[in-house]
């Protein structure tokens, strides 16, 4: 077929002007894209997500390239750098940022935090913190992440809601500053420090690979406003170490509470070294572990089965899963409390024995209120001869009896008193619990198979599941069974909007949510 001249020309300008408005969208596009990424501030946010939404660009699009990310620059200069920004309570506060000089924007880096201890006294100045910076310099660098050291204080401890807020922050900033690998981002830190971990890993483990609390106590994250749900633990790997002659930490505590969480399924690598609370001594031990474990694991944000448990839904959600109400439900079938227990402290005698050198004899001298002693009736003075029938004078022979007693069982001491033989009897005391409950708990567990959810839940009367087409089909229709009941079926809308403020929350490559189901459970 023969074309006029004309209409060759013709077709070709509106080609070229397709082409062109193409190239000027998806112009107009990056540079919307790298706003948003750079939005740091609830009104940036706003008008980052309004731009785009005005663009009309499909859900497909956008949340590719919210997997993709932003293009980092090179930076001129690695090693150390302090940085600062202000918190939640309106407190500037410093912290300190390693990159390693292996680092290449064009790849994806882990990332270390590492939160000291002594957290609960004034701020640390920059000059007395930066000897702390040494431990972690060489480790680093030979492997390749990046660290980045906060400074707490006594009103931002590691436990508190502005510390919180504070660590998640500092995150999302070096997220803007360095291709950080997110499903390879660690949380350690050293006495309190390890409280502060062990505290994350029990209210907001979402945007962390795994915690390496290194001479702290499990019972730490008690020192917090929220109740602790040892079940929690199980969402992320845990390599822990303590030291054997620690006299903050008593060896035979920690073992029992570690102890008790491996019998609930807690998976705990857990070391003791033979040092005193030392954190250098700590070091040559500690590190081939460390570096070991950061190595090898890495976070699986879609994780097919998710348990959760809190008293506060704003703190933090787990995963895909965010619980959104707590009140008086239905359900709970398998949700019995978990909680810890001072085993040891209740298998105490809780008195104190000396020599008494005119006398030849080991008599007690003092008795705690509420321990065993106290309970049976031992009174100062008393001379132990047995237990449960078994010779035991001294402290060291006490104690090794009374150690393989059991909570709640009965005891029998034999003493001397004004030499007279007395049987006293009574019950060895059952222990306190190391987490306080004194308020509603909120339970889910979820269990994703293809596109079948299938959750149970105590107490909650609202929840979400952030949808993936990552983890799911979104294309074919979603079932939800609540409690054994089916409270959703049906295709999912995409929602950009969501898509979009949830990215901005998380600051994530790696979760990237196109759509959400909200699950409202009745009331009976």
């Amino acid at each position: 077929m023969l074309r006029r001249s004309g209409e060759v020309l013709l077709g070709v300008g509106l080609l070229l002007l397709c082409l062109g408005s193409i190239l000027v969208g998806q112009t107009e596009l990056d540079a919307a894209m790298e706003t948003f990424f750079a939005a740091d501030t609830p009104t940036a946010i706003d008008e980052a997500i309004d731009r785009l939404i005005a663009l009309g660009t499909g859900c497909e699009e956008l949340a590719a390239r919210l997997r993709r990310g932003r293009t980092y620059s090179t930076i001129e200069e690695t090693g150390w750098r302090i940085l600062d920004r202000v918190c939640s309570d309106g407190v500037t506060r410093v912290y300190h940022v390693f990159i390693p000089e292996s680092y290449d924007p064009s790849l994806p880096t882990p990332a270390l935090f590492s939160l000291h201890g002594a957290v609960n006294q004034r701020p640390y100045t920059i000059e007395e913190f930066l000897p702390k910076r040494a431990m972690w310099e060489e480790l680093a660098e030979e492997n390749g992440f990046i660290v980045v050291m906060p400074h707490g204080d006594r009103d931002a401890t590691w436990w508190s809601e502005a510390g919180r807020q504070n660590i998640l922050a500092q995150l999302t900033h070096v997220k803007h500053l360095c291709n950080i690998d997110e499903n390879r981002v660690f949380l350690t830190g050293f006495s309190a420090g390890a409280h502060g971990s062990y505290w994350m890993a029990f209210h907001d483990p979402t945007p962390w690979a795994g915690f390496i609390p290194l001479y702290g106590s499990v019972s730490g994250p008690s020192l917090g406003p929220y109740p602790c749900y040892p079940r929690n633990l199980i969402n992320r790997p845990i390599l822990a170490a303590n030291g054997l002659y620690d006299e903050g930490i008593p060896i035979n505590h920690e073992s029992s509470l570690i102890a008790q969480l491996r019998m609930q399924g807690v998976g705990f690598e857990w070391e003791i070294y033979p040092t005193t609370h030392n954190l250098f001594l700590m070091i040559p031990y500690e590190w081939p572990r460390t570096t070991v474990f950061l190595a090898e694991w890495e976070r699986d944000p879609y994780r097919p089965k998710v348990l959760w448990e809190t008293s506060q839904p704003e703190t933090g959600r787990c995963d895909w899963v965010r619980i959104d109400e707590i009140a008086e439900r239905w359900g709970g079938a398998g949700f019995e409390d978990i909680n810890l227990e001072w085993i040891e402290d209740a298998k105490r005698l809780a008195a104190s024995i000396a020599y008494e050198a005119s006398s030849g004899r080991f008599v007690v001298v003092g008795v705690e209120p509420d321990g065993i002693a106290h309970r049976i009736g031992i009174e100062v003075g008393d001379e132990i001869v047995a237990i449960d029938g078994q010779a035991a004078r001294t402290d060291q022979e006490v104690a090794a009896v009374i150690k393989r007693k059991i909570p709640g069982e009965p005891i029998e001491i034999e003493v001397l008193r004004d030499e007279t033989s007395v049987t006293l009897l009574g019950l060895v005391p059952m222990p306190d619990s190391v987490y306080r409950r004194d308020q509603l708990t909120g339970s889910i567990y979820v269990s994703a198979k293809g596109n079948e959810i299938a959750v149970t839940t105590r107490n909650i009367a609202q929840y979400t599941i952030f949808l993936s087409s990552e983890q799911f089909d979104l294309t074919s229709p979603i079932r939800v069974i609540t409690n054994g009941k089916e409270s959703f079926f049906g295709d999912v809308a995409l929602d950009i909007e969501f898509m979009l403020r949830q990215a901005a929350v998380d600051r994530d490559r790696q979760v990237v949510y196109e759509a959400k189901i909200e699950i409202i459970i009745p009331a009976r």
